[in-house]
């Protein structure tokens, strides 16, 4: 994730999910992780971030970690397909 995507997702995270979402230091611990997190982006044809999701993977088990779209693209079906 690069660095202008990772900065969009923070705000995002924090748009979304304030005051219990994630900080900047949890969101680069997961991102940390490696093999085990997979994160996929929606962004639009200038490609701004429209939303995004993160999965944990743990062996034969993986559960959704986060899940956000943005407030001006709710109710478009982007949350179910980054799902």
């Amino acid at each position: 994730m690069g660095g202008w995507a990772r900065e969009a997702v923070l705000f995002l995270e924090h748009e979304r999910f304030a005051p219990e979402g994630w900080g900047r230091e949890l969101f680069w611990s997961e991102l940390a992780q490696g093999r085990l997190r997979y994160y996929v982006l929606a962004v639009d044809d200038g490609g701004a971030v429209l939303g995004y999701g993160g999965l944990a993977a743990y062996g034969d088990e993986a559960y959704v970690q986060t899940l956000g779209v943005t407030a001006t693209a709710q109710g478009q079906g982007i949350g179910r397909r980054l799902l």
